[in-house]
């Protein structure tokens, strides 16, 4: 989440008229994230999140992303609904629902923390097996030779020899034979919020797509199984790939491919983290992460399975 586009209290009130969700007391805009802006809204009824759709979603995905949403929603996970959609300053916006509870960061993570988030995405993954429209990947392998040389110029050769690496060994890879449908590709810990020390909701859902569920894994262990210096913490691996495969085990073909997956997801993310690091709009009230952090962990060969 981030401010990119902001709002006064009139255009909320405008977008409100279309909805029905209360009458107008507040809204605050919410920093954390990069992708999308967000305000925590404030009505008679409660709270919300008012999300203005930004840059990488493209309007045409939307029925996808909240379609997913919904269809997980319906089979239990705790995701939130989508109350309402419209526009607001020429940008696609939509109210949805607020979940409870706050994210695990850092060193508080333990594994029974992963191991809920391992039992999650694999219910996800079983979930996504019945839903059936689809979206390409928007920042897939595709993408990366354009995000690269962007930030070329403006990261020492041995980033950019790490990264030309990863790069062909991506463009090697056959992902065809894995199973594969809807994931959530963006399973971090400010998407996971925990009440009581239970998961309570999984948010942010602009980067799912249509791409083998082992990538997911690979995605939400990077995110999740690190310690603050970047080293793998084996415990947080076994509790999260234990708790996913006792819902669903994974083939011997998903198990071959995950170290290579786990590289993959690294790259990803490291690529996003360099564009936004250097690209990213002036007076945008954005967090933004370390891409360094994803380097370590692209150049990381911890045994995974």
């Amino acid at each position: 989440m981030a401010v990119y586009t902001r709002i006064d209290a009139d255009e909320v009130k405008a977008f409100l008229r279309i909805c029905d969700v209360g009458e107008y007391i507040g809204h605050d805009g919410i920093t954390q994230g990069v992708e999308n802006t967000n305000y925590l809204l404030a009505t008679t009824r409660g709270r919300f999140i008012l999300t203005l759709v930004e840059k990488r979603t493209a309007p045409a995905d939307l029925p996808f992303i909240f379609s997913y949403m919904t269809h997980l929603a319906a089979a239990g996970m705790p995701v939130p609904n989508v109350l309402a959609q419209g526009i607001i300053l020429e940008k696609p916006a939509a109210i949805i629902e607020f979940l409870e509870g706050k994210a695990i960061i850092g060193m508080e993570t333990l594994p029974q923390h992963c191991a809920q988030i391992g039992a999650a995405l694999a219910q996800m993954h079983r979930a996504s097996e019945s839903f059936t429209m689809t979206r390409e990947n928007p920042v897939g392998i595709e993408q990366w030779d354009t995000l690269f040389n962007a930030v070329k110029p403006e990261i020492n050769s041995d980033t950019a020899a790490a990264i030309d690496r990863a790069l062909a060994e991506s463009r090697r890879a056959n992902w065809s034979k894995l199973p594969a449908g809807a994931i959530h590709a963006d399973l971090f810990r400010d998407n996971a919020f925990f009440k009581n020390g239970s998961l309570s909701g999984i948010i942010d859902f602009y980067f799912a797509c249509t791409a083998p569920y082992v990538y997911d894994l690979a995605i939400t262990v990077n995110a999740w199984c690190f310690d603050r210096e970047n080293k793998p913490r084996a415990e947080l691996v076994a509790a999260l790939v234990n708790a996913y495969q006792q819902i669903r085990p994974l083939s011997d073909d998903e198990k071959n491919a995950f170290p290579h997956l786990r590289r993959t997801a690294a790259l990803r993310i490291l690529m996003t983290r360099l564009y936004d690091w250097f690209f990213t709009a002036p007076g945008a009230q954005v967090t933004r992460h370390n891409p360094m952090e994803y380097l370590a962990k692209l150049e990381c060969r911890y045994q995974w399975l």
